[in-house]
């Protein structure tokens, strides 16, 4: 069941983050230079964590995959749901500036309310989180493992390539944002 509920939570994450972008500028998934392919690397690490989800039945039936202790895998919803309000939030800070790719607009402030106020991607913060939580569902340290290391790089990769168009656009002010505000962890990272 807990697998189940996993991916309706999904597919809510789905539904809202089409709903949240506004408009076309904000769906699109035409990509510029400064995405440098993050884009299609999230798309893609999506689509096999989901795919690892579904192997989890499967998976499961060997007991050395099987997570430990159980309340884990239960644990993963009440992550998923932390993580898909704060998704959910962050995106509501930004308004029309939240976008699918990388891009700025010429009127693109330094958004530092909100989530921003606490760390600089709390929307990737929370995607980290959702899929950590999703993982956990599985009921297997195998898919766990697996969800969290593809995210982890694929954001990676999507946070240096962001900061990078940031600062280009932004200037001193989002170099001196990221002087005070950590990028994920307050305190940490």
């Amino acid at each position: 069941m807990t697998r189940i509920v996993a991916f309706a939570i999904v597919a809510v994450f789905m539904l809202a983050e089409r709903a949240l972008r506004r408009d076309t500028a904000s769906r699109t998934t035409e990509t510029t230079a400064e995405d440098q392919g993050t884009t299609r690397l999230i798309g893609f690490v999506y689509g096999l964590a989901l795919n690892a989800g579904m192997l989890s039945p499967v998976l499961s039936r060997w007991k050395a995959a099987q997570l430990r202790p159980s309340w884990l895998s239960a644990g993963g919803l009440v992550l998923m749901v932390a993580g898909l309000a704060l998704r959910i939030w962050s995106a509501v800070t930004l308004g029309r500036f939240y976008t699918r790719t990388l891009r700025t607009a010429s009127d693109q402030p330094l958004v530092q309310t909100g989530p921003y106020a606490v760390v600089r991607h709390p929307g990737y913060l929370a995607d980290l989180v959702m899929w950590l939580g999703f993982g956990l569902c599985s009921g297997t340290w195998i898919v766990a493992v697996t969800v969290a290391l593809v995210m982890a790089f694929a954001y990676a990769r999507r946070i240096a390539a962001e900061e990078a168009m940031l600062r280009r656009h932004l200037g001193r002010a989002y170099d001196v944002y990221c002087g005070r505000t950590p990028r994920l962890l307050p305190g940490i990272f």
